[in-house]
């Protein structure tokens, strides 16, 4: 074969994976490969003289089951309280509840209160 013929072969493979690289590092190919598509929704608080209760909603509205790391964290610098991993099937909605002792009932509110997902992965 011909050097040049084989050098054009090289380029033209090393370009076709790069750009394949390229997009579908921007999402192009989620048909192939879906992902979850995971929000956080309706929460609200609750409490007794025990401990403060977070309702909340987790919607999958992705293509792909999915995990949902959920924070609940508290006061101005944001303290960790508790971290819980919830799966969610693909276009379901999960309602569910973070129950948390070291949170004086005063202070079970969303002012004092920051609830969010920190990280999702397919199941």
């Amino acid at each position: 074969m011909n050097t040049t013929y084989i050098s054009v072969i090289i380029m033209g493979t090393i370009f076709v994976l790069g750009a394949s690289l390229v997009l579908s590092s921007q999402g192009y190919f989620d048909v192939l490969t879906p992902e979850p598509k995971i929000s956080l929704t309706e929460v609200s608080f609750a409490s007794d003289s025990l401990e403060c209760d977070v309702f909340f909603t987790l919607a999958n509205s992705g293509d792909a089951d999915g995990f949902a790391v959920v924070e609940l964290r508290t006061g101005p610098a944001e303290s960790l309280i508790k971290q819980n991993r919830y799966f969610v099937r693909a276009d379901t909605i999960e309602e569910l509840k973070i129950s948390a002792d070291g949170i004086p009932f005063q202070y079970c509110n969303e002012l004092q209160n920051t609830i969010s997902i920190t990280r999702t992965e397919r199941g």
